[in-house]
């Protein structure tokens, strides 16, 4: 059965500037700043110390409370706004947790930006829910204030945080019994997520966990009419691999130290 739980993200404060020139890509029209989550990716071997600094000098922190964050991508798709919806989570990587189809690329993964302080870039799965309540109640907690909202990459980008106890331990329990498919070459953006998951697989066995971006594989993609035209219900679609720009949350791990 799938194992999931929620997880005290690594955030960036306000002292460190407005977040669309945090994360990588920054957002539309703005530079990125000195204290981007793309140095962290770009220069692997310098994000340790960088990250801690960084952490001394509160620029950023980590949440008090476990959560599961909420993550909702709309981007324009041939005319029409596809919206993608799920929630990222840290999942214990056993049987439960199936990729879509094998391939082989081990060499592949020394391309990717491995970055031992924090986890930057979620790995995605599709779950199945025939009764569709996780959904629901992702789609009803996407109705409030979202903690952070921007246009990146042609797409805008909005994220919120989840640490109800009560619905983290509902969240949790919904998944018990359930399995989930790694999305892999025959998604759009799959080959990179499958080498996402095979490096998480290949790392020390002290790390039995990887965060993920769960998404329902029925519900949590969907199209609707563009803004102006006749309103139409949203109607689920294929699902897609969204791109989160990294640093919106981030998984801390390698032995960060908080300040006193």
């Amino acid at each position: 059965m799938a194992e999931i739980k929620p997880f005290r993200g690594l955030r960036y404060t306000g002292a460190a500037g407005p977040a669309g020139t945090l994360t990588c890509p920054p957002a539309d029209g703005a530079e990125a700043g000195p204290y981007s989550a793309g140095r962290l990716a770009l220069c692997p071997a310098e994000a340790g110390p960088l990250l801690q600094q960084w952490l001394t000098d509160s620029l950023v922190k980590i949440d008090m409370d476990p959560a599961f964050y909420l993550y909702e991508q709309q981007a324009p798709a041939n005319g029409r706004t596809q919206t993608v919806r799920g929630f990222l989570a840290l999942v214990r990587l056993d049987g439960s947790v199936q990729p879509r189809r094998t391939e082989a690329g081990a060499a592949e993964e020394a391309e990717l930006p491995r970055t031992e302080p924090c986890g930057l870039f979620p790995i995605c799965a599709f779950y199945r829910d025939e009764s569709g309540l996780m959904q629901r109640r992702l789609d009803a907690l996407s109705q409030d204030t979202p903690r952070y909202s921007l246009q990146a990459g042609g797409a805008v980008h909005r994220l919120w945080i989840i640490n109800d106890p009560v619905v983290l331990r509902a969240s949790c329990a919904d998944f018990t019994g359930r399995t989930l498919s790694v999305a892999g070459g025959e998604t759009p953006g799959g080959e990179r997520n499958a080498q996402l998951y095979r490096a998480a697989q290949a790392g020390p066995e002290s790390a039995a966990e990887a965060l993920m971006l769960l998404i329902d594989e029925e519900r949590g993609t969907s199209l609707s009419a563009p803004e102006g035209a006749e309103a139409v219900p949203p109607e689920p679609t294929a699902p897609a691999i969204p791109a989160i720009p990294a640093g919106l949350v981030m998984q801390p791990c390698g032995g960060l130290e908080p300040p006193p």
